[in-house]
């Protein structure tokens, strides 16, 4: 049961996703804000009013609590003008991995190329910049009118942090930094000049000594990004809401198809080629599993899936489904023999933990991952006994976790699939956990 609104505490959070943008950028402070009053915190959340945001999901408009403080200012972006100078259409919807990806862009010519450039060199730390001065000023008034006695930002984008970082300077106003990703990993794949890695580095350093509080997804994340540059993190994972999935029905999982579920955008970086290698050598080795192979792949993908997809002659074992809303995605992984989770390949993956891991624990069904050995993923899928992790470089890892998982489908084994351990990713318990880091910055 939540306190009564006038004893709560009140805190700002600066945020850029929020529904109706969809993916999982928005799940985590949505969720917080959505528990946050059952533990003494009252949210006041900023967000854009008119952000360009690549996947619309109206129906997280829902879990809005209905009577919280929502503000909004405009924002101004430099799509608009990539747009223009690229010849893309104006409704064309910028990608999660817009021009971070730099492979991608420099295979497309000189105009990507320079857009790249610009990006990483003029728009530091991202091109949400130019919403901190208007941001600062708005909400230093908004301060002055109706106090409140912490900040929250969440990155990326990372711009959002200055914000913060100027009321704190302005009104020391207690400060949590959330970092969902590393701002590090962002600018190293941009083609940067020494001047702008320079800028992104003391921006950075600044934003991690002036924060009262840094927040990070994983350890090895804290460890590699944080507590060897000698700045003190805490951990708060991301985790699944079990409202979202007690609300449904729940299905049972189809028998007919040995079904490999991804949900999620499949970006380049996160796409295995090894993987379609893969899939298409059992396809050729084993009539049976060519009989019952299905794999679905639920969200935005990468031009270079299709090609692989079409390099392999897989058209035909694969369903594409650009968007469905959230509710039919958790269905179908419900329904799913297995989910697939890519990882995307770089340096610093192994602290990646991304949202939808746990989002498929929620969901019950085993997963086949494809990343990091020795990463934060692969301790997780250990303590949970959720599934196999497959080197991602690896095609012998992978091909026989693929085989146990379908030799499980023959025996029939693999329906009475169990994980274990979850309770800990609950979104309630986490944000008990967010409460408590802000009651002891104040």
């Amino acid at each position: 049961m939540n306190k009564e609104s006038g004893h709560l505490k009140r805190v700002l959070i600066i945020l850029y996703y929020w529904p109706p943008s969809g993916g999982a950028g928005v799940h985590r402070w949505l969720k917080f804000v959505k528990y946050l009053r059952n533990f003494g915190w009252e949210p006041i959340v900023y967000v854009p009013s008119n952000p360009d945001y690549p996947i619309i999901d109206s129906n997280r408009l829902d879990e809005i609590p209905s009577d919280i403080e929502i503000i909004k200012r405009p924002i101004w972006e430099p799509f608009s003008l990539y747009r223009k100078f690229t010849g893309k259409k104006r409704d064309t919807k910028m990608d999660f991995g817009h021009l971070v990806n730099v492979k991608t862009y420099i295979q497309k010519g000189w105009k990507e190329r320079l857009a790249i450039w610009i990006r990483g060199n003029f728009f530091i730390p991202d091109s949400r910049v130019f919403w901190v001065n208007p941001s600062f000023r708005f909400l230093s008034d908004y301060y002055n009118k109706n106090k409140f006695q912490a900040v929250i930002s969440s990155g990326p984008p990372h711009s959002l942090h200055l914000i913060a970082l100027e009321l704190k300077l302005k009104f020391n106003i207690p400060w949590m930094a959330d970092f969902r990703d590393p701002w590090s990993e962002y600018f190293s794949s941009l083609m940067l000049t020494k001047w702008a890695v320079n800028k992104h580095t003391t921006l950075e350093k600044r934003i991690l000594q002036t924060a009262d509080k840094v927040v990070v997804i994983g350890r090895n994340m804290q460890m590699q990004n944080f507590e060897n540059a000698g700045i003190h993190s805490d951990i708060v994972m991301n985790g699944f809401d079990i409202d979202d999935y007690q609300r449904l029905e729940k299905p049972l999982v189809k028998k007919d198809k040995f079904t490999l579920l991804y949900a999620g955008t499949l970006s380049q970086r996160r796409n295995n080629s090894l993987f379609w290698k893969v899939i298409k050598s059992l396809i050729d080795a084993n009539d049976l599993f060519a009989s019952k192979l299905n794999i679905q792949l639920v969200g935005k993908v990468d031009s270079s899936v299709s090609e692989d997809i079409k390099k392999y002659n897989l058209e035909s074992f694969i369903d594409i489904v650009d968007f469905i809303p959230f509710d039919e995605v958790v269905k179908r992984q419900m329904e799913a023999t297995v989910l697939l989770l890519f990882v995307d390949n770089f340096e610093g993956a192994k602290w990646v933990l991304t949202g939808k891991f746990f989002e498929y624990l929620a969901s019950n069904r085993p997963i086949l991952a494809l990343g990091p050995i020795g990463g934060d993923l692969s301790a997780e899928i250990t303590n949970t006994s959720s599934g196999l992790l497959a080197d991602y470089n690896d095609e012998g890892s992978m091909e026989k976790a693929i085989t146990i998982f379908f030799n499980q489908y023959l025996d029939q084994s693999i329906f009475s699939f169990q994980n274990k351990n979850i309770e800990k990713y609950s979104r309630l318990g986490l944000t008990q956990k967010i409460a408590s880091l802000l009651d002891e910055m104040i």
